[in-house]
C-alpha cells in the first residue's frame, strides 16, 4: 500500500517539477533511511565488504549510503515511465553496448532468456525493447496484490508483460520461449528459497536457478545483461556474450555448473559498481564453505 502511494505521489510531482529535483529528493530520502533501517544497513555493509575487502570503513559507509539512494531513485524511475515513450527511453535514457548480441539472439528464433541482476534499474533496458522489435515476458517477485498492481500498471506501459514468479508465471514464460520470444529474469536474489550455492567473491553464495533452468528446458539462448546509472535517468546498458550452456545426462550438475558460470560473468560488474547493487539480504549467509 505504501509503495502504491509513493509512486502515485511521485507521478503527481513529476507533472509539476523537474525530474532532477525528484532524483535529488530520492537521494536525500535514501540518506535519511539509513538510521531507520539498521539491520538492512548492516547486511548491505557486509556485502560491500565481501566484494571490496580492502576498502576503509568510510568507503564502505559511503557505498552503503549510495545503495540506499539507488533504491530510492529506482522508484523515481518507475514513476516517470508512464510519461515516457519507449522510443524516448531508448534515445535519451540509454547508452547501449553489445546491442548486436541481443539482435543476433532474437534472430535465432530459439527464444531468449535475458538475465540480469539488481544493479541500478535493470528494468530500464526492458522498457526500450519494443522499438528494437521485441517485447518481453518479465518474471518478477510475487508481491502483495495491491503493490504488484501498482507496479505492473507502470511497468507495462511500454507493452511488455510482467508476471509473478509463480507456477502460472513460469508457465507463461515457458510458452513465450517455446514460441521463440524473450523472457527476462533476475538472478541475484533467492526470494523463493530454492536456490543453490555456487562460488561468488571467494565464497559460496546462494542464487536462484530460474534463468538457467528456463534456458536448459527450452534450448533458449541465455543472454546476460546489466545496467548502471550514469546520472539521474541516464543509464549504461551492456548486453554480454551469451553463455555456452553445459548439457549432460546429469541435470543437477548442469544447473549448478551453468549457474556458477553465469554468476562469474556478473561478479566483476557487481564488484565495480557495488554502490549500485540493491542487495537486500546477503547471498552468502545461508551457504557453508
Amino acid at each position: 500500500m505504501m509503495a502504491a502511494a509513493v509512486l502515485a505521489g511521485l507521478e503527481a510531482l513529476a507533472a509539476i517539477i523537474p525530474a532532477r529535483w525528484l532524483y535529488a529528493g530520492a537521494r536525500l530520502a535514501g540518506t535519511w533511511a539509513l538510521p531507520l533501517l539498521e539491520r538492512r544497513r548492516q547486511s548491505a555493509r557486509a556485502g560491500v565488504q565481501r566484494l571490496q575487502p580492502s576498502w576503509t570503513p568510510e568507503q564502505l559507509e559511503t557505498a552503503v549510503q549510495r545503495q540506499f539512494q539507488e533504491t530510492a531513485s529506482y522508484y523515481v524511475d518507475i514513476a516517470l515511465l508512464r510519461r515516457q515513450s519507449p522510443e524516448h527511453i531508448l534515445r535519451r535514457w540509454l547508452a547501449i553496448e553489445g546491442l548486436e548480441r541481443l539482435q543476433a539472439a532474437l534472430r535465432s528464433d530459439r527464444g531468449v532468456v535475458l538475465v540480469s541482476v539488481h544493479l541500478s534499474n535493470p528494468e530500464i533496458a526492458i522498457q526500450a525493447l519494443p522499438p528494437l522489435g521485441a517485447t518481453a515476458t518479465v518474471i518478477v517477485e510475487a508481491l502483495p496484490e495491491r503493490r504488484l498492481k501498482a507496479l505492473r500498471m507502470r511497468r507495462e506501459s511500454a507493452g511488455n508483460r510482467f508476471v509473478p514468479a509463480t507456477l502460472s508465471g513460469v508457465r507463461q514464460a515457458l510458452e513465450t520461449l517455446e514460441s521463440g520470444g524473450l523472457v527476462a529474469v533476475l538472478t541475484d536474489r533467492d526470494i523463493q528459497g530454492n536456490g543453490i550455492c555456487v562460488p561468488f567473491a571467494r565464497r559460496l553464495a546462494r542464487f536462484p536457478v530460474g534463468a538457467v533452468d528456463l534456458a536448459l528446458r527450452t534450448g533458449a539462448i541465455l543472454l546476460p545483461a546489466y545496467a548502471t546509472r550514469i546520472r539521474d535517468h541516464r543509464f549504461r546498458v551492456e548486453f554480454m556474450e551469451p553463455l555456452s550452456l553445459l548439457q549432460s545426462n546429469d541435470r543437477a550438475k548442469d544447473v549448478r555448473a551453468n549457474l556458477a558460470t553465469l554468476m562469474a560473468r556478473f561478479e566483476d560488474p557487481i564488484r565495480t559498481n557495488v554502490e549500485q547493487w540493491r542487495l537486500i539480504e546477503s547471498p552468502w549467509r545461508s551457504c557453508h564453505d
